[in-house]
């Protein structure tokens, strides 16, 4: 595949789109304007601003190459485990609007995800992680997607899993994108628009992600990690990132196990969080080990929160494994 463009160095970097990626010339200009969509304001442009998506034969498979610049890095760390969950999470969404026949981007449901337990020392700023997805099956309600991540220089495995997706869309959007409708309808619809208002176009691409993963731990070690939730960390339709609430998890078991490396994650996605609905926090606790225990591994249940108050918003259930060794 091509070497993706430094894409970086620009301050409105934005997706490329390597000739022949997409057989159809319809697909490939919608996902352009889904691209630019994703471009003009918070995590998904983030995300979006060194990838290229590559040339793929087979159908219902969708390739993305992501080199990691240095705004892709967290704390000096060129690729942490919470940044590559969300790269999976935003380029298999992709997969769901080339297999699906209305180009319904869809809402997560789950996503449970093994990673390396080692990744963060296997990828260095600059390297290549290409995002392979496969829809494995794609219906009226349910797209179901197996992904991987992988370092392109080494070949290396860094993370693999699945992701379950809910596809209804509102009223408007089926009509505007039957079949039938959709080649006509695209291509004289007013440039999608933004949630994040007028200001979308000139969105800074350049910007560095690490706040949108930076976690909060109490000076006492008592409290689980939080996290403020910013407009940033949003999707382009104005909800908190399911690779952000993610990588809350990720950051929560490792919090709890503390010492390890997170092996495994499952994530259940509840509710939608909002930048509007101030700070995220987690609570997790440590499972019991049932049959035969491993002394290098420990298992953990939690949730991601959001609000004040006596009820506040249940975004994510998840229960993760953490290598200890």
């Amino acid at each position: 595949p091509p070497s993706p463009t430094r894409a970086w160095k620009s301050r409105h970097g934005k997706m490329k789109f390597a000739p022949g990626a997409v057989k159809s010339e319809f697909v490939e200009y919608f996902l352009k304007g889904y691209a630019r969509f994703g471009a003009r304001g918070g995590l998904s442009g983030l995300l979006q601003r060194n990838a290229t998506l590559t040339p793929l034969v087979e159908s219902g498979k969708c390739s993305v190459n992501v080199e990691m610049s240095p705004q892709l890095s967290v704390d000096g760390i060129p690729a942490t485990k919470g940044v590559v969950l969300a790269l999976l999470d935003e380029f298999s969404t992709f997969a769901a609007v080339v297999a699906d026949s209305k180009r319904r981007p869809g809402v997560s449901i789950a996503m449970d995800v093994r990673f390396d337990p080692h990744l963060e020392t296997l990828v260095a700023s600059g390297d290549t992680i290409a995002i392979n997805s496969h829809i494995l099956k794609t219906g009226q309600n349910v797209a179901f997607c197996r992904m991987e991540a992988v370092h392109l220089e080494s070949g290396s495995l860094l993370a693999s899993g699945t992701h379950t997706k809910f596809m209804p869309m509102p009223f408007p959007w089926d009509l505007v994108m039957h079949p039938t409708v959709q080649p006509y309808a695209v291509r004289f619809m007013d440039p999608m628009a933004s949630p994040f208002g007028e200001n979308g176009d000139t969105f800074d691409t350049s910007q560095p992600i690490d706040d949108c993963f930076r976690l909060r731990v109490d000076d006492s070690g008592e409290t689980a990690p939080t996290i403020e939730a910013l407009s940033k960390m949003c999707n382009p339709l104005g909800a908190v990132h399911g690779g952000a609430l993610g990588s809350i998890a990720i950051g929560a078991a490792e919090w709890a196990a503390q010492s390890g490396t997170l092996s495994s994650i499952n994530l259940q996605f509840c509710a939608a969080a909002k930048s509007t609905r101030g700070l995220l926090f987690s609570e997790v606790e440590e499972l019991p080990v049932l049959g035969k225990k491993m002394d290098n591994l420990k298992t953990f249940r939690g949730m991601v929160k959001q609000g004040e108050g006596s009820k506040p918003r249940l975004c994510l259930d998840f229960a993760a494994t953490v290598r200890t060794d």
